[in-house]
């Protein structure tokens, strides 16, 4: 399997995640799906509860506890879904994915909560991306 299939992966499995947490919670707290050298799975992630400090509270720290395991070389590839916005203020899931190989993307996919309903998705967008888990040298 490619760097770039492994990513596909990841991605569509993280997405799907992000989508079930929006569909139970209403919100998105961060999650990932982490490759293991072994090319086993783990998910990684905050569990929504009452009084849990905002969402974006925890997008940096999913991020640099990824940029520490990709060092370690505990890690060969991830898949980040974080909260974010569209340029016209709509609620999105944005899929960061990177693989050790050098192979990157991000996946904006914009919702619309309604009252009491499953959450209805747009189609997604890509993006190529620069690294920010598996960077090197200098640019850490």
């Amino acid at each position: 399997m490619s760097d770039q299939d492994v990513i596909n992966n990841l991605a569509n499995d993280v997405a799907n995640l992000a989508a079930c947490v929006v569909a139970q919670y209403g919100e998105l707290y961060p999650v990932a799906v982490e490759m293991l050298p072994n090319n086993e799975t783990q998910y990684v992630g905050v569990k929504p509860e009452p009084n849990l400090a905002p969402a974006y509270v925890f997008v940096d720290r999913i991020f640099i506890q990824s940029r520490k395991k990709a060092l370690d070389n505990e890690i060969i590839a991830v898949a980040i879904a974080s909260p974010s916005k569209t340029s016209d203020g709509k609620s999105a899931i944005t899929v960061h994915a990177e693989h050790l190989l050098g192979f990157t993307v991000s996946i904006v996919i914009p919702y619309e909560l309604r009252n009491a309903q499953p959450p209805v998705f747009d189609q997604p967008i890509y993006y190529e991306a620069d690294p920010q888990i598996f960077k090197t040298g200098t640019n850490l």
